[in-house]
Order: C-alpha cells, then structure tokens, then sequence
C-alpha cells in the first residue's frame, strides 16, 4: 500500500508539472520571421546622377578639377534602336582647355576617352548638378509631346535627334533638342526643356544653316 501511494503521488505531481508547462507554453509567443530585404530600384534621375557619381570619379584622374560641362545623347533614324542609346558625360578642365575628357555609358559598358574641344564647347558653363531634375527619358517625352513626334514623323525617310543638358550664359540649366531632317528637306526643330522644372523655355523650326 506503501508504494502504491508513492506512485499516484508522483503521478499527480507529474500531471501538475506538464499543465504548468503547457499553459507556460500557450503564453510564450514565437518570434516573427526576418523580413527579407527588397532592394528598391533608383528613380530615374537617381541613376543619371549615380552615372554622373562614376563618370566623374574617372575624370578626376584626368584633371582633379574637372567639371560637367554637358551630357548628350544622338539618335539616327529611330529613338529605340535595338542597341543602347550611348549617354556621354563631357568634362571640361581649366588645366587642359583645349580637350574633353567624355564618359559614355551605353547599357552597362563604360568607356573614357579625351578628344579634342568643339569652338561650341567653349560656350558652356559648368553644370550645377542639384538644380538638374528632368532626367533624359523624361526631357525627351517633353520635346516629343512639343513638337518632336510630329516633326519626325514628317520626316521618316530620315532624320537625327541630338539631345543635351547644358548651361549656356545667363540661361537656366536646359535640356536642349535638334531635330533634323535627312530627306532633303534641310529642316530643324529645337526645343529647350527647362532641367529643373520640366517647362518647354523655348522651341522653333528653321532651316539647317
């Protein structure tokens, strides 16, 4: 008799252990999952700036004072060519006046090269590149919806589009665009795109000189 109440003793103590544990159990919260990581994708204007970041980390060793004198782009015959439109970015230096030191970006190649500075060059400011917002996709939906669709499409047995962002004089930093016909036509169409506001400050059509 002895030993058989040792036994549901420890029965029961065993039972009220378990329940403790078990309502511990209920009251403990597992930890939540690590949330993962999402690497968000830069604006537009961020990645011409970042490209603007590492074009001009490979001007410095150029020229240590070399500044963004202009970025440009060409189009012939088509604003969505099967390659990579190349963005080039001109720096300019007072320590070697008489060339350019460009960057061109075309997908994800990256090459420098110095060449020689056009008399047009000379005309340029050095870029302030806080007050630069428009980035260049955006700058040519502007043009395009100002004029430039319609001019190209009155000219597609040819044409070419140059578009650049400059600061020229007393002028606001501007997206510049020259349209011009390759059919014989001899026509061109400039528009200026304001860099910070997006605002069309200008546009005409004239003959090629």
């Amino acid at each position: 008799m002895r030993i058989v109440r040792k036994l549901g003793n420890t029965a029961a103590l065993l039972v009220i252990t378990g329940a403790v544990l078990g309502i511990a159990g209920c009251d403990s919260k597992p930890e939540p999952a690590p949330t993962p990581a999402v690497s968000e994708t830069p604006s537009p204007i961020d990645e011409a700036k970042g490209r603007y970041t590492e074009a001009l980390e490979r001007a410095k060793q150029w020229q240590e004072n070399a500044e963004l004198a202009r970025v440009y782009r060409r189009f012939s015959g088509t604003l969505a060519p099967a390659a990579p439109t190349p963005a080039i970015y001109a720096f300019s230096s007072l320590a070697e006046p008489r060339s350019t030191f460009e960057v061109e970006f075309q997908g994800d190649d990256v090459s420098d090269r110095t060449v020689e500075k056009q008399p047009f060059e000379l005309l340029f400011n050095p870029i302030d590149v806080a007050v630069w917002k428009v980035p260049p996709d955006e700058a040519l939906r502007i043009a395009e919806q100002a004029g430039g669709e319609s001019f190209r499409e009155a000219h597609l047995a040819g044409y070419t589009v140059l578009q650049q962002l400059s600061k020229m004089g007393a002028y606001p930093l501007q997206w510049y665009f020259r349209y011009e016909t390759g059919d014989g036509s001899d026509l061109r169409l400039e528009i200026y795109v304001n860099a910070d506001s997006g605002g069309v400050d200008f546009k005409r059509e004239v003959k090629q000189p």
